[in-house]
Parts: C-alpha cells; structure tokens; sequence
C-alpha cells in the first residue's frame, strides 16, 4: 500500500509540473506575439575602402543601428573594420546569439562572389591583395561561415546584405569571380534579404544620404503589424519602383513562427494569443487524460501484485499448517516407545530424531536432502526386480505423495541413510539405536536387504543393500529383495533441470550455442538467454565451480558411483565429456576457470580457449561444500 502511494504522488507532482511547464510556454507564446523575445543584432558598416571608398555604409549601418534598438534589438555595431575585428565582432555576436531568440545581421560593404561562395571584404583589404581564390580566403571573411554561427544556434536568425555595390576588386582574381552576390542556400529558420537579385549591383545614393535600399527598409520596419515577409515585399516593390526596375531585392527562406519588428495592435495580439490558450489547453487536457490512464494502469498492477502477496501467504500458512499437524501426529507415535531405561533400547518419547522428518507418506533426511517413501516395504513382502521396477511405474503414475519422480534408490543413497541413522545412534552411545529409528520412522521396516536401481552391465544381475552389516551385493534378477523408494533429485521439465539435493536449478540443455565458444562469447550468450527468457525466467547465469561439483555429486549419489554421465544423460540433453566454463576468472585477466566433469576438477584456461557453456539461475550458491576443488594452471 506504500507503494502505491508512493506511485500516485510522483504521479501527481509529475502532472503538477508539467501543467507549470505549459502555463511557462503558454506566456512565452503570448509575449512573443508581442515583439517581447530576446533579440539581439550585428550591424556592420563599411565605407573607407583604401583602393576603393564607399559614400553610405557608415550611414547605412547608423539608420539600421537606430531602427534596430527603436524595436528592442539589442544592437552591436561595427563601422570600417578590419578583418580581425569583423572577427571578434561575429565572434561575440555569435555568444550572445545563444542567449536570444532572434539574431539579426545587417552588413553594408563591398562583398564578391567566387565560386557561389560570398565574401566580406574589411576596409585593410588592398586591391594589390587578391590575386587569386587562396588570398580572398586569408583576406576576407566567408559569409558561410557566419550563417553557420547563426544556424547552430538554434534562434530565428534574419540576415540583410546591402553588399551588391560596383566592386573593383574582382578584377584582380580568376574567372570564377563575378559581380554581386551570389544566392546562398537558407539554412531552416532563417530569412535573407538582398539589395538586389544576384549577379546584379546596388545603388550606393549620394553622399550623405542613405542608399535607396536601406532608406527604405528602414521606413517599412517602422510600420506597425507588418510581418517579416511583408517588410521583405514592400521593400523589394518600393526600390524597384524607386529604380524603375532597375535594382530589384529579392528574399529567401523562413523563420519557424511569425517575426514583427513592430508588433501588431492589442486586438490582432488578442487574437493570436487566444488560439494559442486554445491550443495549450487542448494539448494539456490529452496530456492530464494519458496521466490519468497511466496512473489506473500502476493502480491495477499494484492491487494484482497485492492480491498474489495475499493468496501466497494464504498458501505458506496452509503448509506450516499441514507441517504442525505431521509433527503432532509423528510426536504421538513416537510417544509409544519402549519401555524408559531399558538397554539397548531409545527413550523415544523424550528423544526425537535429529536428521529424519515424517509426514503421512514421506521421511526426509535432512543431512542429504533426500525424500524416501515412508513405507520401507512398498510391496509388503520381498519380490522380484522385475516387479520391483513395475512398482516404481505404478508409484508414479498414482503421484505417491503428491510427486511422479519416484525411484529405485542407489547404494550411496541406501549406505546414507543408515549412516544418518547410525551416526545419531552413535551420537546418543546407543548402537541399537538406529534400528529403533528406522523401525519408527518408517513403516514395515525389514532388517533386510533392498532392492537398489543399479544393473550390471548384463543386466543379468541387480545390486541390493543390507542394513544389517551395511553391505551391498550383487544379486540374480530372480531372487528377492524388499523395496523402499526415493524421489529423484534430478528432476528434469521441458528446459530445466532442478537438484533437489541443492536447490539449484540448471538448463537442460548441457551444451548451449550447439558447441564449444571461447569465454569472450559467453556473455553474448547469457544475454540471449535472459533476453528470450529461457524456461521462463530471466536471471541466468554462468555457474561457479561448487555449483558444478555439487551437481557431480548428486550424480554420483544417484548412480552410487557408477557413472556420473549415466546419471545426468538421464536428466540434461547433449551433455558434453569435455570442459565446462565457470563464473570465476583467474589473478590473470587472460584466463578463466573451467570444470572437467570426467575428473571432478578445475583448471585455469585462456580465455580463447573452447569450452561448453550451462547456465543456473539466481543467486551463487556459496554455502554448498562438496569438498575441495583443485585447480590447476591453464593450458
């Protein structure tokens, strides 16, 4: 329930700041309808030309300076500068473009064209200077470059280029130079403006006076409501009439909303400003309903997980329900004991055992892990092996127990559990003791011999084991033995197979990536496998050196020693008799530890060596001690 709390208030503030964040852009918007953004603007005027003075840009570049601030441009001006500093005044232009929403740059000069490119051309600039297309790059500044700075900046940028004048600098240089400027490709969100089209030359007025092109953009811009576009087509019609047709400016490209140097009146702004309230309001209702369906969705999920929490609670209190009762009921039969003190015999009433745990049809040992039937005579007499092996189909297939992986035990697993119940004897000086135990823990116990699942290779004979001296035998097919069971700790689904002994479970696919793979390619492999959920589960990993020992081990409990690959040929799919690779590395970086299931042992390889890949689930299983591993040096 904290949880969801949690959840519903981050939600909450979530929707809280985002409904801030839209009341912030809708002002934004409505200020800016206004002429109220940030502008800032470079304006350059150039006339004292050493080979080659101009009459107006100095007066030009005063007029537009003037106009500018009038609009709430934030004005730098630079008048006959050299090429340093139309660097460092672009240079400091281009800072500030990145705190304004609009840039401006106005530039009234001489300019050529080479090769499509334009130029800018500073009052230091000698016609003895340019001879080829190298020196305008050393001499002038690339307009490119400038529109660049413009551009990166991510503002609304409007550029006006009075620098169409009669220039005598191209004759110095190569063919490719022509007069004017030449058409530039618009960046987005940026609008030119040129004194006249390309190719052609720009009245410079008389002296004293402003050239007819900025004359009359400045007059335009003064107008109230006129939008950037409409400046642009008023000022190209009023110079070519001015002219009569003889210089025409043309415009290109457009900015990414509505520019006014002069804003409209308050009702054209009251306008605009509703239909953009209009569009944010609609914009914040879709935004508040795909919270609030967010928001039932975590609700949903939160009350399912709350509803699996309670059914499984429900159902651990049915099993420690069902545990009470089965030590209740083993606590009254071990209380019909034998008589108290008589030797050779257990109090039984006050000593319980310590290793072995019943229910109604099973004992488990709790030293092993193993789960026997709790009837250690399944067939009420001693039968032969062939029946002994139907009696095992039939356990099965009535789930004895509740489980269908009922088998005929090993000899280790025998040899266990009477060392269980002989070192508890021990443990009490009481060497009777054991018999006592089994007698009472388990139903119709024989102090006989029982029938094992291990064959000679013949299968002309069957192994049995004696709890009487502790022995196994080889017996004929056609003699008699009592049966007990055990489940199998090997229990393998579609996938998986699952250690009962430990808990761990593994792929049932021992050769995962159809072969060997060097250590390097492993991880790809783990990835792949928790990506597609192998077995349904997600959390697949390589596995340590004692997860590999411990599941030798149960093999060798399950064939009694026999064949470990036996053993788990039975339970995993392609299970290779070579080397395994481990989650553990060497003190090197180059090398990792590898598990050889012939030999039970470890060794330390290159990582570029091949090896076989099984994974387990979950966590490292640290507490399992199987003994020592040795390891040895890589190959």
């Amino acid at each position: 329930m904290k949880q969801l709390t949690l959840l519903i208030a981050l939600i909450l503030v979530y929707g809280m700041f985002s409904k801030a964040q839209a009341d912030e852009r809708s002002i934004k918007l409505a200020h800016n309808t206004h002429g109220a953004e940030r502008r800032v603007a470079l304006v350059v005027g150039n006339s004292s030309y050493q080979d080659a003075p101009l009459k107006n840009p100095v007066n030009d570049a005063d007029a537009m300076a003037h106009a500018l601030r009038e609009t709430g441009f934030e004005v730098i001006i630079r008048k006959n500068t050299d090429r340093r500093g139309l660097y460092l005044a672009i240079k400091d232009f281009g800072q500030r473009l990145k705190r304004s929403d609009v840039g401006l740059f106005y530039y009234a000069g001489h300019g050529v064209q080479v090769e499509n490119s334009n130029f800018l051309l500073p009052v230091d600039l000698k016609g003895g200077d340019l001879q080829d297309a190298e020196d305008l790059r050393r001499d002038t500044f690339p307009l490119g470059e400038l529109m660049e700075r413009m551009r990166d900046a991510g503002t609304n940028n409007i550029v006006i280029l009075d620098a169409c004048r009669d220039n005598p600098f191209i004759a110095k240089l190569s063919r490719s130079a022509s007069r004017g400027l030449a058409k530039v490709v618009t960046p987005a969100s940026t609008s030119v403006l040129y004194a006249t089209d390309p190719g052609n030359t720009a009245s410079d007025g008389s002296l004293g006076e402003n050239g007819i092109f900025t004359k009359r953009l400045v007059e335009i811009m003064q107008q109230k409501g006129l939008e950037l576009v409409d400046v642009m087509r008023e000022v190209s019609l009023s110079v070519s009439r001015d002219t009569n047709g003889a210089q025409h400016p043309v415009f290109d490209g457009v900015l990414s909303s509505k520019f006014y140097f002069h804003a409209p009146e308050a009702e054209h702004v009251d306008a605009e400003r509703k239909i953009l309230e209009a569009e944010e309001r609609d914009r914040l209702v879709k935004e508040r309903a795909e919270q609030e369906r967010r928001l039932r969705e975590i609700e949903t999920k939160v009350l399912q997980a709350e509803e699996r929490a309670r059914l499984a609670e429900e159902n651990a209190a049915k099993v420690r329900k069902a545990q009470e009762d089965a030590e209740k009921k083993q606590l009254a039969m071990l209380s019909l004991s034998s008589a108290e003190g008589r030797p050779g015999t257990l109090n039984l009433k006050k000593e319980v055992s310590k290793y072995l745990v019943a229910t109604d049809l099973t004992v488990t040992d709790t030293r092993t892990g193993i789960v026997w039937t709790k009837n250690a005579n399944l067939a009420h007499r001693s039968i032969l092996f062939k029946r002994a092996s139907s009696l095992v189909k039939e356990m099965n297939d009535s789930r004895y127990g509740g489980f269908d992986d009922w088998k005929l035990p090993s000899r280790s697993e025998l040899k266990s559990l009477y060392s269980t119940v002989k070192a508890e004897g021990e443990e009490r000086s009481n060497r009777s003791a054991y018999k006592v135990l089994l007698q009472n823990y388990f139903g119709e116990f024989q102090d006989w011999r029982y029938w094992t699942g291990e064959r000679e290779d013949d299968d002309s004979a069957a192994f049995s084991f004696d709890f009487e001296d502790a022995s196994a035998s080889l017996l004929n097919l056609t003699s008699d033995a009592c049966v007990i069971m055990v489940r199998n700790r090997l229990v393998a689904a579609n996938l998986t197979v699952s250690d009962k002994r430990t808990g761990i479970v593994w792929t049932k696919n021992a050769n995962l990536g159809g072969g060997r793979m060097m250590f390097n390619k492993v991880s790809n492999l783990v990835k792949e496998m928790n990506d597609t959920r192998y077995g349904g589960f997600e959390d697949w990993r390589l596995p340590s050196i004692k997860e590999l020992k411990s599941l030798h081990a149960s093999a060798q409990m399950v064939e009694g020693g026999k064949s470990v690959y036996k053993a788990l040929n039975n339970s995993f799919n392609d299970l290779q008799d070579w080397h395994y690779w481990t989650n553990e590395r060497g003190q090197v970086s180059v090398a990792a530890v590898t598990f050889d299931f012939e030999h039970a042992s470890a060794c330390l390889q290159k990582l570029t060596y091949d090896a076989n890949v099984m994974l387990v689930r979950g966590k490292i299983y640290d507490y399992i001690d199987d003994g020592f591993v040795p390891i040895y040096d890589y190959q």
